[in-house]
Formats: structure tokens, sequence, C-alpha cells
């Protein structure tokens, strides 16, 4: 497990990040634009940001270096170099009183743990980076690390925790605009619903199930009245796919996939552009 989970490459800055002294700042920037296509030069900016706020006494910027090498690490399948930095990265932050690099790195931690199997370290973890995030004033990872947290426990067999933290991040990334997470999210929450139902403001509703499930009377809606944006997309990988109420995009397109069984309409209206 780990894209599932979510990018812990964070996008938010915390308020010790935000004013860094020199050209720490501009660096760990360009760093993030280098990180999927670059990852190497990415590194290499991240190493020189560390050295620059370390000599400038910024230690907000020196902190979230330390999270960035230890992402880097994670996304390059090397968990030791991972860890060991998120820890480092943790314990400076605590030093030095940067709650959201804190975050980040509980997060990351918890990430590597669980990938190890280790379910319930991991949990704590990131309750800890729940907790220690909604202190930063920021809100952009919150549906992120509660997703992470739902993928936690489902792997720990709690389904209705599960589902619980899977519902408290899709309202988050709905309230946030973050269409992105919601496929990620949704993606999650494989094998854990029989009935769905749910919307999304923005972006595409995704679901990937690995058995069969129905669309639940309350029915799913993506998209916003004139934004031009909207679609949905369900997929039951074995099983039978069942419409039993409406399923509206409201700008495109409405993709239904059950390839290993069939699909169903039995109540509501599909109402779409497009109808795959």
């Amino acid at each position: 497990m780990n894209q599932r989970f979510g990018d812990v490459q964070s996008t938010a800055v915390g308020p010790s990040v935000a004013a860094p002294a020199g050209s720490a700042r501009l660096l760990l920037d360009l760093a993030r634009s280098h990180e999927v296509t670059e990852p190497e030069r990415a590194r290499a900016l991240v190493q020189q940001a560390r050295a620059v706020a370390h000599a400038n006494d910024d230690r907000g910027s020196e902190a979230e270096a330390l999270y960035r090498l230890a992402s880097l690490a994670h996304y390059d399948g090397q968990p030791g170099d991972a860890f060991a930095l998120a820890v480092e990265a943790r314990d400076f932050g605590v030093l030095h009183d940067v709650p959201v690099v804190i975050a980040w790195a509980l997060h990351l931690i918890g990430l590597v743990h669980t990938n190890s199997g280790n379910h319930s370290e991991a949990l704590s973890c990131c309750l800890q980076a729940l907790d220690t995030y909604r202190t930063t004033g920021h809100r952009v990872d919150e549906g992120n690390i509660l997703n992470t947290i739902a993928a936690i426990h489902h792997e720990l067999g709690d389904t209705e925790r599960a589902i619980v933290n899977y519902e408290a991040a899709m309202t988050v990334n709905r309230d946030l605009g973050r269409p992105d997470f919601d496929a990620i999210t949704l993606a999650n929450v494989a094998n854990n619903v029989t009935t769905l139902t749910g919307s999304t403001t923005s972006g595409t509703f995704t679901y990937v199930d690995a058995n069969g499930f129905s669309v639940g009377a309350a029915g799913i809606s993506a998209g916003s009245a004139g934004a031009g944006n909207g679609d949905i997309s369900l997929t039951a990988t074995t099983g039978n796919l069942g419409i039993a109420g409406s399923l509206t995009a409201l700008a495109d397109r409405i993709t239904l996939a059950a390839p290993a069984g069939t699909i169903t309409q039995t109540a509501g209206t599909i109402t779409a552009n497009i109808l795959e």
C-alpha cells in the first residue's frame, strides 16, 4: 500500500515555514516542481535548500527540507531511508516548533509502518498527525490524512471506522475543492461498501470495488451547474453493478463497468452528455 493512500507530498505550508530567510523557500518550491518528473534534481534542490536554511537559521525551511527528503525517498521505494528521515524531520520540528512539518512527518511515518504491515503503529502515528495538523490553521491536507486513517482501519478489519473516516475525508475534500483526493478516497473504499451514494461538486466521482455493489436510492452526483465539470466512473471488477438511484454528471461523462458481471438499472435516472 503506497500510492493508494494519497499524496504525502503536501501542498500546505505551515506558519513556521511561510517566511524563510534567503532563498531556501525558492529552492523548496523549485524542487516541488520536479518531484514527479525529475526526482534526482528535486532531491539535489532540497539538499541545497536545507544547507541554505541551516546557514540562515531558518528552522522552518530546514524542517521542511528534511520532510521533503523523506517524501522523495518514500516515492523512490526506499522505506528505510524514508522512515529515518521522517523521524528526523519530526524530531527537528518538535525541537524548533514547526507543527505542520511534525504532522507531515508523522503521516509519512504512518505510511511506512502500514506498508510494512505494522497497522497499529501506523494508526497511532496518523491519529497524532491529524491532531497536530488541525492545530496549524490549515486544512488542505486534512482529507489526505483522514483517507490514510480510513485505509488503515480497513486493513485492521474495522469496516465501521473505515467508512466513517472515508466519509469525513470526502466531506473535507468537497469543502476544499480537492477532486484529486476524492478519487483516491473512493478508490480506497473497495470491499467496504455494498450500497454507494455520494457527491462531489468538482472533478470526478470515481469508485472501484473488487466486488459487486449497487448505487443506493440517494444516488450519486458530480459537478456544479454551469461549471463545466463533473464525471462519474463506477467499476465492479467482479460481480454485478446495480443502479437503484439517480446518476447525475452535470457536465460530461458517466462510465459504468462490470467486466465479470452485469449492469442493471432498477430505479432512478442517468443524466450525462456521454454514457459509456
